[in-house]
């Protein structure tokens, strides 16, 4: 749950506090590739950037955003193969992954300040995989 600021307090400051520990979230994430932990960066990027909208929350927002939806579609693919796919998983996968490839692409230009390389290889990912993302929902939810 969000709390508010508490009275007096800047924002601005606050919002630094996030984004390191969004910075911080980041090592970790980087290091284990859990999906899990791309979403607690992804989470304190968000909170960082509704209080103080900085290059570098809009980069965490970006590069965890794409981390989430590239899990979501490679699990997308794995249920695919399975005996008998199941449509509804597909489907989760799907919106999960245009979700976060929205959030993606909607953040990374912004980022691109911190790591354009990055932000470069990151937004042309997303395009390549976003028809097949829109074909997983198009043939799995009904």
């Amino acid at each position: 749950p969000r709390r508010p600021v508490p009275g007096g307090e800047d924002p601005k400051a606050w919002a630094g506090v996030l984004v390191a520990a969004a910075n911080a979230a980041w090592k970790v994430a980087d290091a284990s590739k859990a999906v899990e932990d791309y979403q607690k960066v992804l989470a304190l990027a968000q909170e960082s950037d509704r209080m103080s909208a900085t290059p570098t929350a809009k980069f965490f927002r970006g590069i965890a955003s794409f981390y989430v939806g590239l899990d979501a579609l490679q699990n997308a693919a794995a249920e695919s193969k399975m005996k008998k796919p199941s449509n509804a998983k597909m489907c989760a996968f799907g919106k999960t992954a245009q979700d976060m490839f929205l959030e993606t692409m909607t953040n990374m230009p912004a980022g691109g300040a911190i790591d354009r390389n990055v932000a470069s290889q990151v937004l042309q990912v997303v395009q390549q995989q976003s028809a097949t993302v829109d074909q997983i929902i198009k043939q799995t939810c009904r």
